[in-house]
């Protein structure tokens, strides 16, 4: 369903308010992200029933609060992704970065795909494995983390993720965004 003139309103002007431009086709693609989430959340947990009204808000514009904050041809990792909040929306706004999607969950990493394939996002990749487990070869230039559980016990992991010099950005609370430096 495309978007309402409400919901381009909405991002209009939170562009206007955060001072960053996205294309009108980069508009059209969050829209189609929305309706994604939103047919697959009636069969699988995506994001809470009572958040669906709110999911151009409470999720994609709180995801692309991190927009300016990466820099130019930047190699990121959403640690924790679910159903690719943070990452899809960052990458749709930031098409001159390359994203990780790391999820545990196979069931969202089904969603991922799929949600991928139909965005036709060339530049987002998924990498299905938990933190724990994961390699940590320093290789990412950001690692942005929303809704992770226990971050003070895995934040040494997450910084393992990250080269020298690079960040974590930690969605804290709805619309603040917290900086670590690595």
């Amino acid at each position: 369903m495309p978007l309402s003139f409400s919901e381009r309103r909405t991002i209009e002007n939170w562009q206007t308010q955060h001072k960053v431009n996205i294309r009108p086709e980069q508009v059209e693609k969050l829209g189609q992200y929305r309706d994604l989430i939103v047919s697959w959340s009636g069969r699988m947990n995506l994001i809470s029933k009572s958040d669906i009204p709110l999911i151009l808000t409470n999720h994609i514009l709180d995801s692309l609060g991190a927009v300016i904050l990466l820099p130019h041809k930047s190699h990121v990792v959403d640690v924790g992704s679910g159903a690719g909040l943070p990452g899809i929306p960052l990458a749709i706004a930031r098409d001159d970065i390359s994203m990780t999607l790391l999820e545990s969950v196979h069931k969202k990493v089904v969603f991922l795909k799929e949600a991928l394939n139909d965005l036709r996002q060339a530049n987002v990749s998924i990498l299905e494995a938990r933190l724990e487990t994961t390699i940590r070869t320093r290789s990412y230039d950001v690692a942005t983390v929303r809704a992770l559980p226990r971050l003070e016990s895995l934040i040494v992991k997450v910084q393992e993720l990250v080269r020298p010099g690079g960040m974590i950005i930690y969605y804290e609370k709805r619309g603040i965004c917290r900086v670590i430096h690595v």
